[in-house]
Formats: structure tokens, C-alpha cells, sequence
């Protein structure tokens, strides 16, 4: 799996406020994006941030995002951010959703997602509950689809 991640920084409280009435309004249009895996926003309120963690099964849907007009109009609204594309070398994610996720660089042992940039090498972990590194609400979490296997005939 390829895992994905970008941040933006918040300037206070407000923008935290309508960060989170737009994730809860346009997050579950995630639900059934082609070749994602998994999608959580991500939003710290202490430090005022939000942020987004990926799953993909395929490259096809991270280029899908990032040349269509959803990740357009992201970047529009918070300015385009530096995205990390990731291998993830551990995915071990709860039975439960969880309230509370963690990210934290290196590579975290108790991490549900453990991932490397293969330009650097550097780590980048993401758990669930009050872990080491940045923490983090769990305002939702999308699930995607695969898409079918080219040639595959419906049944």
C-alpha cells in the first residue's frame, strides 16, 4: 500500500471551526473514492492544524486526487500543500474507530501505519489513540473502493 500525507497550519480557532463544519460536510464524499484505501481528517485544535492521512491500494487513484478537481479545490481554499507519498511497510488498523489518531516521525512501533519516503528514507508513523508525536481529533474517516481489474467481467 502506498500511504499519503499533507498538512495545513491554521491560523486560530475559527479556521478550526470551519475546518471541521467542511469535513463534515464534504468528507463522506471520499466514501468509494476509486483505489483508496482509506482517508482520515485529521484536526488538532490545541495547535490549530488539520491534516490528512491516505491509504492507497493503487498509484492510479493518488493521481486520480491529485489532478482532479477535489484536490484543485483544496488548494484553492487552504493553498496547495506539500503532499508525502509514502510506502507503507505495516498496516495493522483497529477493529474500532477510534476518537483520538497520532502522527509522528520515525518509525513507532505501536503505529497502526508505519510508511518511508523512498526519496530519504525518512519515517513517518500514524496510530490511533494518545500515542507519541502530534495528536490529533478524528473528525472522519473515508473508505474507498478498488477499482476492478482491467478485463474482469462483471458477475
Amino acid at each position: 500500500m502506498l500511504a499519503m500525507h499533507y498538512r495545513f497550519d491554521l491560523p486560530d480557532r475559527a479556521a478550526i471551526d470551519a475546518v471541521d463544519a467542511r469535513v463534515r460536510e464534504r468528507g463522506p464524499m471520499f466514501d468509494g473514492f476509486p483505489d483508496m484505501g482509506h482517508k482520515w481528517f485529521l484536526i488538532d485544535r490545541a495547535k490549530p492544524c488539520y491534516a490528512l492521512f491516505y491509504l492507497w491500494h493503487d498509484p492510479a487513484g493518488v493521481v486520480d486526487l491529485l489532478d482532479g478537481p477535489l484536490f484543485a479545490n483544496l488548494s484553492k481554499t487552504f493553498g496547495r500543500p506539500s503532499v508525502r507519498l509514502l510506502l507503507a511497510r505495516h498496516v495493522v488498523l483497529p477493529a474500532r474507530e477510534p476518537a483520538e489518531a497520532f502522527l509522528a516521525d520515525g518509525d513507532v512501533v505501536e503505529a497502526a501505519v508505519r510508511a518511508f519516503d523512498p526519496l530519504d528514507g525518512r519515517a513517518l508513523s500514524f496510530g490511533f489513540g494518545a500515542g507519541p508525536g502530534r495528536r490529533f481529533e478524528l473528525v472522519y474517516h473515508a473508505r474507498g473502493r478498488r477499482r476492478a481489474a482491467a478485463g474482469a467481467r462483471a458477475a
